[in-house]
Order: structure tokens, then sequence, then C-alpha cells
């Protein structure tokens, strides 16, 4: 079994959050146990077993750590959750594929190659790296009628095109258990708000040019909106995650990518947001969160450009 392939499967149980109960190991361990066996059986050939394995591990553990998040919630069926975690695990899947031109398997030396020249590869990865959000567009309707089977296209386009960093800071405060009126107090203004995202966050930040754009809040966003920002931010790390230890694996063993001690984002969504929380309060885990929406309006372009075409 290849070292590099070894890295990648790794993965699955590193991106397991650790503050996650144990309820998530108990469905967890038997699907890594399973998915061991079939790897070693196939003697990792199988790239679309590869591919099930990333995609697949991050879509169950997403699915899982959001039934963890809504225990009690009467939306939160053992039916929906299944529906989820089938559509996460797809995303996943999906994502991750989306590299199976890059990479084959050695098998005199038992170890992954990279395919074709240095030119041709980096465009192949470059092309795999942008299809996350054309994945995303796809599967959000699902993702969130998991959940909420009266969302449609129209009020889906409308909550992620409503969604401006007050409304994502509601969406966060409800996902971190803090109730309306404490949120409220530690809410500043726009300009508060960008002066104290400039102090905590790290001059190198690759979406630092998005603290200027924050303006003063909109209206509330409803029940049903938050609930469609909170999963497609779900989906968005579903699909960015099963693709970075594929990067990785280009990039070469100095990469720090698939590494949750180097790479502070790369970890289950509900883990992420609460260490961002831990190191910068509510508005440093809600920008955190905000670099994804980007990752979503593709959904918006397309059902605007659907209604222009009726």
């Amino acid at each position: 079994m290849g070292e590099g392939w070894k890295d990648i499967f790794k993965f699955g149980r590193s991106h397991q959050p650790e503050s996650v109960p144990s309820v998530v190991e108990k469905n967890f361990a038997p699907l890594t146990a399973q998915l061991d066996t079939e790897l070693a059986q196939s003697e990792l050939k199988d790239d679309a077993l590869l591919y099930e394995a990333v995609g697949g591990t991050v879509g169950m553990v997403a699915a899982e750590s959001t039934a963890l998040a809504h225990q009690g919630d009467s939306a939160y069926t053992p039916q929906s959750i299944s529906a989820l975690r089938a559509a996460f695990v797809e995303a996943g899947t999906k994502a991750a594929g989306a590299f199976k031109d890059i990479f084959t398997y050695d098998e005199t030396n038992g170890n992954t190659v990279v395919e074709g020249s240095a030119t041709e590869t980096a465009a192949k990865v470059k092309e795999a790296k942008g299809q996350p959000k054309f994945i995303n567009a796809q599967m959000l309707p699902r993702v969130v009628n998991s959940i909420d089977p009266t969302a449609t296209p129209e009020s889906i386009a409308s909550a992620i095109e409503k969604a401006d960093f007050f409304a994502v800071r509601t969406m966060v405060a409800k996902m971190l258990g803090m109730n309306e009126q404490r949120a409220k107090e530690t809410q500043r203004d726009a300009a508060g708000t960008q002066q104290f995202l400039k102090t905590v966050l790290k001059p190198d930040d690759y979406f630092l040019s998005l603290v200027d754009t924050i303006k003063e809040p909109g209206a509330a966003p409803s029940v049903q909106d938050v609930t469609t920002l909170e999963l497609g931010f779900r989906l968005a790390n579903v699909t960015w995650a099963s693709g970075q230890p594929l990067i990785a694996l280009y990039e070469g063993e100095n990469s720090e990518r698939g590494n949750s001690e180097k790479q502070d984002n790369f970890r289950a969504f509900d883990d992420m947001v609460a260490k961002m929380y831990n190191e910068g309060g509510l508005d440093r885990a809600t920008f955190e969160v905000m670099k994804d929406l980007e990752q979503l309006k593709e959904f918006v372009k397309q059902v605007r450009e659907a209604e222009t075409k009726a």
C-alpha cells in the first residue's frame, strides 16, 4: 500500500472533529474499517474507490456533525439525516473525483504518480480546484430539501443573495448555541466590525479585502434563510475539503494541506467554527464562514439565467 494513498485515506480520521461525541465514533468506525478492508483488497488500483473513500468519508462526517448540532430539532429526523448524508457523500465524491485524471497507481513501486507534463498537470489541477462551485450549484437543492422540503430554487437563491456579514453572523451564533439577545449585545456596527477584524486577522489572509466590503446589516434573515445558509456552507466545506488531500498529493511531501495542525480551516465545519470563535469571538468565526459565500453564488447565477430564458 503506497504511502501517498494511505495519507489520503487517513484524512477521513484526521477530519473527524475532536469535540464530536462518541456517537459519531460509533458510526464512523465501521465505515473506516470497511473501507480499510476494501482498499487493501483492491490494492488501491480502483480510482473510484479512492475517491469514494475521500469524499465519502468527509460527507459522512459532515452529516453526522450536522445531526449532532441539531439534536432535538424536529426537522432533523433519521430519514432527513440519511438523505443529507447521501447528498454530502455524493458531493464530496464528485469533488474528489475531479482529480481522477491526474494520478495513476504505480504497481511496481506501490505508490501514486502524477500523469503528464508539469504544465498539463498544473492546468488539470487548476480546473479540478475550480469544480466545487459547480458541484455546489448542482447539489444545493438536494442538500437543502433533505432538511427543508418546502425550499424552492428561488427561496434558496434569495437566501444566498440577501446574505450579508450580519445575516451569516446570525447563522453562526445559532450554530454556537448563542441566544439572540447575547448575539445582539456583542454586535458592532459595520465600521467597528471592520476595525476589529483587521486587528485579529493575519496580514496575509487571502480574503482580507472582504473586510472592507462589510456594510450595515440589512433585514434579519428568516428561519428558513438561516437553515439554507447553514446547509449551503456545510456543503461548500464538504466539496472544498474533499479535494484538499488530492491537492496535497500533487504538491508533494512538503504540502501542509490536509493537516489540521498547520491548516487551521482543514477540519469539520462545526470544529472550524468553534476554533475560530475561541480565537476571536463571533465576528472572527463569521468571517471564516463568509469566505465560502462565493462558492454558493454559482447556484444563484444559474437560477437567474434560467429565469431570463423562461
